[in-house]
């Protein structure tokens, strides 16, 4: 599978580009927490962008560390009552919804494969980019 929304397919060629944007979001994340330190930031995303704390949460870590981050992920699931082994360490805290319901309402309602379908050697290489540039 690919993005849905701007139609690319290989997941190798996507991952440069997310990391940019995390990289920006969490860079502009870090300038409002800096300047308004007594007020907290609340930033929507794709759970891609933060799943396992990684993505925008990671580079908040680099841009501005120790800021204290509470990562909340929602997947839609065919059963939304049964909490799985791939929801573990997704976030902090995660929720479950009906997939069915979100395809009657139109939405997409793919059940999740997972946290982070990039293999670790892909995530690994892409920080190592990332850090350089």
């Amino acid at each position: 599978g690919g993005c849905p929304y701007i139609g690319l397919s290989r997941r190798d060629a996507l991952l440069l580009p997310m990391l940019l944007w995390d990289a920006s979001m969490a860079c502009a994340i870090g300038r409002q927490l800096d300047s308004a330190p007594n007020l907290a930031v609340l930033h929507v995303c794709g759970s891609f962008h933060c799943e396992g704390k990684h993505g925008i949460s990671e580079m908040i870590e680099f841009y501005r560390p120790g800021t204290r981050q509470l990562v909340v992920v929602v997947y839609p699931e065919a059963d939304p009552r049964t909490f799985l082994d791939r929801h573990r360490g997704a976030a902090d805290f995660v929720i479950l919804t009906n997939a069915a319901a979100a395809a009657e309402d139109g939405e997409r309602a793919t059940p999740v494969k997972g946290p982070h379908e990039f293999s670790q050697e892909q995530r690994e290489s892409a920080r190592i980019a990332r850090f350089k540039a």
